[in-house]
């Protein structure tokens, strides 16, 4: 049963695996001539140096994508087959870069780096649909290089350009932000007005379709009426959207499901790195969903959510993931024979990898959030404002973490010696950040923080340099003459033990019928066993004497 479950969750693990290369792979296998893309590169300058040319520049760029855009989406349903020939994937990447370039004549500085691109197709999209559908300024009136000395030029009402002042783009002119915001509504009061041209609509067009400018061909065996616009998306995007998130989900629980018949087999550190399952998992859940997205070609408002939702979800499995591989190092370590007889070590090697995956654990989320458009600045301000009132509520477990790296630092005692800790004795069976646990002789098992250990008297017995060999014997008296012989013939029975030092043998008590002799002597061993078994001898032998 056991070997099928592994069997199961290796496969549906291969099985994901798999899927990710796949689409992964499609993404890229996108053949193209070298000779064309070359003289249109995306880093080709472009003209920013007045509004007229940013203008002119702009409206060349977008209307070379949108020609391109329709030539081959019409030439690929005129081809049979399955998949779009070679001459119209190279029309589609050329489309692809003319567009790329338009958008550099779009401010999105401000716009997170995990939704520039989507942002910025967008917003050329729109903005050329809008010159398609309004009457521009004539050319002449708008500044060129030699008489513009306006930092702001409008366009039309609610369309701006400016000039940039600073940074690496300082002298440009480009399409202000506050125009990328107003886009949509200037669209959609336009295609109110006139919502018939004798063109395609090409942001109709967009938002309607799979991939990104060029739908695939399994688009074109859709009906009709599974593009009709429901909100910013249409019917098939919806059913889509549902059935990735479900899928996903289904998937994740799955997986889950499948390991849980396995939880009982194996050692812990077995299960330690097991448990790289769960991240690894999600992390190729979230980067198929991104690429099952990316073809759906979700666009507007809810892009932007589910992008953010999928680039949290992606760096808190990343920052789980770093933190399980440093603790699975961690433990891998210390179970090597180099540290079967140094388990302080042990300790602070398992805790320093915890330390360190966490370490790495907030940098990645840090990173992230910058990533996705949180302004972690803020964050971190509020944190530090919270971090005095939250002090009252963590300074126990601060102190905890002292008393931890204290206990580690000082060595006052290590795994597997026999203590006694203010009024708990047993052996130590962990010391952690923030706790010791202490196996009792009844066998039960005791958690004591870190912080009350510093602050009590600790016996090591494990660390005393000998045993002290204590015994009264009880005799019944015989004559005073007798005493000292006694006492002689005590020290004898003490001599005969190569493992005894310093004996010595004292009278304590004397009655008319008894007499009381104290024995004492230094065993010279630590080993608690080899002890109790000279202690049995001594026991005898001195019973012997009376």
């Amino acid at each position: 049963m056991d070997k099928r479950i592994n069997r199961l969750v290796k496969f549906w693990m291969g099985l994901l695996l798999t899927a990710w290369v796949v689409i992964l792979s499609a993404q890229l296998a996108v053949p193209t001539t070298v000779d064309d893309l070359d003289e249109i590169s995306i880093l080709t300058p472009i003209d920013t140096s007045s509004p007229r040319s940013t203008l002119t520049g702009f409206r060349w760029e977008s209307q070379l994508a949108y020609q391109l855009t329709l030539e081959a989406d019409q030439e690929t349903q005129r081809t049979p087959g399955l998949r779009h020939s070679a001459a119209v994937l190279h029309k589609a990447k050329i489309a692809e870069i003319r567009m790329r370039r338009a958008m550099r004549y779009i401010d999105l500085s401000n716009t997170p780096e995990a939704r520039r691109y989507s942002k910025g197709l967008r917003s050329a999209i729109l903005l050329h649909e809008i010159f398609n559908r309004i009457t521009l300024p004539p050319l002449e009136k708008i500044p060129d290089a030699e008489n513009n000395q306006s930092p702001r030029i409008e366009i039309f009402a609610g369309i701006e350009l400016k000039k940039i002042t600073d940074g690496p783009r300082q002298g440009e002119y480009i399409f202000t932000q506050q125009t990328t915001a107003r886009l949509e509504t200037i669209y959609r009061l336009l295609h109110a007005v006139l919502p018939n041209t004798p063109r395609t609509d090409f942001y109709r067009f967009y938002i309607a379709n799979p991939g990104r400018l060029l739908p695939p061909k399994w688009s074109y065996w859709l009906p009709g009426w599974t593009k009709i616009l429901l909100g910013e998306q249409t019917l098939w995007q919806w059913a889509a959207l549902v059935i990735m998130i479900l899928g996903a989900i289904g998937l994740y629980w799955l997986v889950n499901r499948l390991q849980e018949y396995d939880q009982a087999d194996g050692s812990s550190l077995r299960k330690t790195w097991k448990g790289l399952i769960n991240p690894v998992t999600l992390l190729l859940l979230i980067t198929m969903s991104q690429q099952v997205q990316s073809e759906i070609n979700i666009t507007g408002r809810l892009d932007d959510v589910l992008i953010t939702a999928q680039g949290v979800l992606f760096f808190g499995a990343l920052s789980w993931l770093f933190f399980m591989v440093m603790n699975g190092l961690g433990r891998t370590l210390i179970v090597a024979p180099k540290f079967a007889h140094q388990p302080l070590e042990a300790v602070m090697v398992r805790n320093g990898f915890r330390i360190l995956g966490g370490l790495a654990a907030v940098t990645t989320l840090y990173g992230g959030f910058k990533h996705l458009g949180f302004d972690v600045a803020p964050m971190l301000a509020g944190i530090g404002a919270g971090s005095l009132a939250l002090s009252f509520g963590i300074q126990p477990y601060l102190k905890n973490v002292i008393g931890g790296v204290t206990l580690l630092a000082n060595r006052t005692m290590t795994i597997g010696e026999f203590c006694q800790i203010g009024g708990t004795t047993g052996v130590v069976e962990d010391i952690g950040l923030t706790s010791t646990c202490v196996r009792q002789a009844d066998r039960s098992l005791v958690t004591l923080p870190n912080a009350s250990i510093v602050d009590q008297e600790i016996i090591n017995y494990s660390r005393r340099d000998r045993y002290v060999f204590t015994e009264e014997l009880t005799l019944k008296r015989l004559s005073d003459g007798d005493i000292e012989a006694i006492i002689q013939t005590l020290k004898q029975v003490l001599a005969t033990s190569p493992l005894l030092a310093h004996p010595q043998v004292n009278l304590v008590d004397l009655t008319p019928e008894q007499m009381t002799f104290a024995v004492t002597a230094d065993v010279l061993t630590t080993n608690p066993e080899a002890y109790a078994a000279i202690q049995r001898e001594l026991l005898q032998q001195l019973q012997s004497v009376g």
